[in-house]
């Protein structure tokens, strides 16, 4: 009986690290805005594109949880000239720039109320 009870305490013991294992490295690639900015942004910007920022997504739930970016109008324009979105006098297209990195971005394109595009930008040169 006393075998027992241990192989079940320790049965009982694995079963929990294995869960408690999972459960971390499920929250793990997660997006935060603190690892995007502590320079993780690379391992979660694919969580980002999925799950946070995919085109419908409501232009304010993008704002509240990543922010709008780096402030830079001349990339701005560049972007929609580059992909064909017209800025026209009522300004129909906005566009948020988050650097990941030298000469690299992840780039929103929304139309002030849902997210129209999302993409990665090597170069804005």
């Amino acid at each position: 009986m006393k075998k027992l009870n241990m192989v079940l305490i320790i049965a009982l013991v694995l079963s929990v690290a294995v869960i408690a294992g999972l459960l971390i490295g499920d929250q793990f690639g997660k997006y935060s805005q603190h690892k995007w900015y502590e320079g993780h942004a690379e391992d979660v910007i694919f969580d980002v594109i999925v799950n946070y920022a995919c085109p419908g997504t409501s232009a304010a739930d993008v704002e509240a949880s990543l922010g709008i970016g780096k402030d830079d109008a001349e990339l701005k324009e560049k972007i929609l000239t580059m992909f064909g979105y017209q800025n026209d006098e009522n300004d129909a297209y906005a566009v948020w720039i988050y650097p990941i990195e030298a000469n690299r971005y992840f780039v929103v394109v929304h139309d002030h109320e849902v997210v129209v595009k999302t993409m990665l930008v090597d170069s804005l040169t």
